[in-house]
């Protein structure tokens, strides 16, 4: 399970980085390896970290369409400089998949 999880993340991290659309700066794409399948309706929370405070605040939250993908974080025209956090909420699609 834990390897499942990693490899969907390292996934993630490679493509997402060519399906953002070019007026955003940041996307995301969630594939289960195990069945080849774009993983839809799961919840991704976006955060940007504080330098000072050591504390991440809340900036968006989208689930994912029928492709597994949200390609709509961060407008381009913000100054979106810094550290940002996605939470992956996957638990729920892993309980149905069981």
């Amino acid at each position: 399970m834990k390897s499942l999880i990693l490899t969907i993340l390292f996934a993630l991290l490679s493509i997402g980085t060519f399906a953002q659309k070019n007026n955003f700066q940041l996307s995301s794409h969630i594939l289960d390896v195990s069945k080849g399948l774009p993983v839809s309706g799961v919840k991704i929370k976006l955060e940007k970290f504080n330098k000072q405070s050591k504390i991440c605040s809340f900036v968006d939250e989208k689930n994912t369409d029928s492709n597994g993908r949200i390609s709509d974080f961060l407008p381009s025209e913000k100054d979106n400089l810094g550290i940002f956090k996605l939470t992956y909420y996957t638990s729920d699609y892993f309980k149905k998949t069981i």
